[in-house]
């Protein structure tokens, strides 16, 4: 089911939960240079977001986005069980269902921001025939991303699965874009070259921050580093500056990883910490 729906300025921001999914077996699977002691006091503060097994536990959220009479998608999930994140986690996404739950069709959708190329956030641009899911929809992904899905033999996969059935629908973005009034794409590279993050304007402002981070214990500790970071470097500066941006303007957050898809990041001991919305 939908995880709830908030308003943002003129905007509605409702949160889709595609899966939720272990991340391997171990936390070092996920966090290879991050000593496995080190997740202590995180495990006791945010339990929900591990594993049995010791492992982080990932919801994977999607996003819909209606303002100034748009319908926004922002990141498509893991996809149909044929899709390489959905195998990868061994999980399908429930898109569709989700926002068929909360009336909306996949022909209605308008823009698709695709925040970067890990396939659990681009898994779903196709259905299970292989034929663009939205299919009415421009999609906006970072330049430098499509051109590493489109040219790289690494991502092979993935570009026939989720790359090549959108390529007459997508919209290579290189700096800011705005999709509809109050709503803006800005670039965060870092965890991929072509790595891009949303704006929705209001009293607070929202920030769909994509994977800056994938669990809230990286708001702490910015130099912690995933797997999935292409730049680690570019990757904690990033971190650093856009969750330190979110604490001092008091922007609501939404992540697409934590276990609460909605909050604020505020100070606790003298560091930053996850404080989910009520």
């Amino acid at each position: 089911m939908p995880h709830g729906a908030i308003r943002v300025g003129g905007a509605e921001v409702v949160a889709l939960c595609d899966a939720v999914a272990d991340y391997g077996n171990s936390i070092t699977d996920p966090f290879p240079t991050v000593p496995a002691e080190a997740w202590a006091p995180y495990r006791e503060r945010y339990p929900d977001a591990f594993a049995p097994s010791g492992t982080l536990r990932l919801h994977v959220h999607c996003h819909l986005v209606r303002a100034g009479g748009r319908t926004i998608l922002v990141d498509t999930g893991l996809g149909p069980s044929s899709a390489p994140g959905a195998r990868f986690f061994g999980v399908a996404g429930s898109l569709l269902a989700e926002l068929a739950s909360v009336g909306v069709g996949p022909g209605e959708v308008d823009v698709v921001v695709l925040t970067h190329h890990h396939f659990d956030h681009i898994g779903g641009t196709a259905d299970e025939d292989g034929a663009p899911a939205f299919p009415n929809a421009r999609h906006l992904i970072g330049w430098a991303d499509w051109e590493v899905l489109s040219r790289d033999p690494a991502h092979a996969e993935k570009w026939e699965r989720s790359g090549r059935p959108i390529a007459d629908l997508v919209e290579r973005t290189d700096g800011e874009r705005g999709p509809a009034a109050g709503v803006t794409v800005v670039p965060a590279p870092g965890h991929t070259p072509g790595h891009q993050v949303v704006i929705v304007d209001g009293e607070p402002s929202l920030l769909l921050s994509a994977d800056l981070a994938i669990t809230a214990a990286q708001l702490q500790e910015p130099e912690w580093c995933s797997e999935g970071d292409a730049d680690p470097a570019a990757a904690s500066a990033a971190r650093r500056a856009w969750f330190g941006r979110a604490a001092a303007e008091g922007l609501t957050v939404a992540t697409p990883h934590f276990s609460e898809p909605f909050g604020r990041v505020g100070a606790e001991d003298g560091a930053q910490a996850w404080l989910p919305l009520e």
